[in-house]
């Protein structure tokens, strides 16, 4: 009897075991595709907004092409660089 008792008790306790190593397998597949899909979307959302700034690009005048050019060799010529330059490019093409 305390042999099938003892047994019992192995079963249960391999299959608890069991139960929760696939609980914890799930999760983490779930977390893998969730990080993918949200991989996904981040690139998706770059790839758009290249396209978006390719786009506006090519619909620049060619007054805004010669000017953004004038700036660029300003600001190369003002070793500009990071924010810096940006906000230079930002005010000259403005003007």
């Amino acid at each position: 009897m305390f042999k099938l008792v003892a047994v019992a008790c192995l079963a249960l306790a391999f299959a608890t075991h069991s139960a929760a190593q696939s609980v914890i397998q799930k999760a983490q597949q779930a977390e893998q595709k969730k990080a993918q899909e949200q991989k996904a979307q981040q690139q998706k959302a770059q790839e758009q907004k290249a396209q978006g700034q390719q786009a506006s690009k090519s619909q620049e005048s060619p007054h805004m092409k010669k000017a953004r050019a004038n700036c660029n060799a300003k600001a190369d010529g003002q070793k500009l660089k990071g924010d810096a330059r940006k906000r230079y490019m930002d005010d000259c093409v403005k003007t």
